[in-house]
């Protein structure tokens, strides 16, 4: 039989492969200084959260159907360590326990500067990761970090309605559309793909907008879901570490809880820029496949 086979894959070449890009990676995380931008964002971060936990369960009890807030911390703090987690709800119970007039609507003002500047530090590690240069446009790059920033918010503000308040809004929905009691049963599996989309899609949007270069969106998709995953994993092993290693309180005293914080943002923060190394690598790559695919030479016609 003539003919020229189709190419074989080989694993030995796709393993190959792997572990070129993640030593290309790890020489990309020193050579961008990711940790030091990460490091930046961390502050801003850290600034940002009380607030934006006070919008997030204002906004819960806002929604059409009840959410017991009381039992909103083993759920909604379930990535902090117990110390964190219980001095994050001190603060939220007190606020909703003598609510100034107007507080919400001022919360908002924090939550959005803060963040916003967050979103500019992560613009500056991107720009780095994507090797483009940042616009000198400091008015549209300030109004572009702001509608970043209030997106990013809606989607987790989304997000958190469906893991936190999720139940509760199944049981709305039945109750408003006479759906059939065992949509909850299917309700209770979609909310958290759901969510996983949410985080995706917050991650791909900055990866977009962030960087002044423009990335094709199945590069984006590359790194923005091992970036998930990695919080996901980061968050679990974080919590099991501190409860099997435990002992802040006494090892920093009263700034226990700030060091662990301030140390899981740190990691959520390169976490991010991480998925972006991975963006960014991926569409070098299929760019230089495809100028090497338009210099190779064009085979000879056949000899009659």
């Amino acid at each position: 039989m003539s003919g020229s086979s189709p190419p074989r894959f080989s694993l030995s070449q796709a393993l190959r492969s792997s572990l070129h890009l993640v030593r290309r990676l790890l020489e990309e995380i020193g050579h961008d200084d990711l940790a030091g931008v990460a490091a930046q964002m961390t502050y801003y971060f850290m600034l940002a959260l009380l607030p934006l936990m006070i919008l997030s369960v204002a906004f819960l009890q806002a929604l059409p159907w009840e959410v017991d807030i009381r039992a909103l911390s083993p759920e909604f703090l379930s990535a902090f360590s117990p110390e964190a987690a219980e001095k994050i709800s001190q603060g939220v119970r007190s606020f909703l326990a003598d609510r100034p007039s107007g507080g919400v609507v001022l919360w908002i003002l924090p939550v959005l500067w803060a963040a916003s500047r967050a979103t500019g530090g992560a613009r500056k590690g991107l720009n780095r990761v994507f090797r483009c240069r940042p616009q000198r446009n400091v008015v549209v790059l300030r109004l572009a970090d702001l509608g970043l920033t209030v997106a990013a918010l809606l989607l987790v503000l989304l997000s958190n309605a469906l893991l936190v308040g999720g139940r509760e809004l199944g049981q709305w929905l039945v109750a408003a559309f006479h759906l059939p009691h065992a949509f909850m049963g299917f309700w209770a599996l979609l909310r958290w793909p759901v969510a996983f989309a949410s985080m995706v899609g917050i991650l791909m949007l900055a990866y977009r907008v962030l960087p002044s270069r423009r990335t094709a969106w199945r590069h984006l998709l590359l790194g923005a879901v091992p970036a998930v995953v990695g919080w996901i994993l980061l968050s679990s092993v974080f919590r099991l570490w501190v409860k099997l290693l435990g002992g802040f309180d006494k090892l920093y005293g009263g700034m226990a809880t700030f060091f662990v914080l301030m140390f899981l943002l740190w990691l959520i923060s390169l976490v991010m820029l991480l998925g972006g190394e991975i963006a960014a690598r991926s569409a070098e790559r299929s760019e230089r496949r495809r100028q090497a695919a338009a210099a190779a030479p064009e085979p000879a016609p056949p000899i009659q």
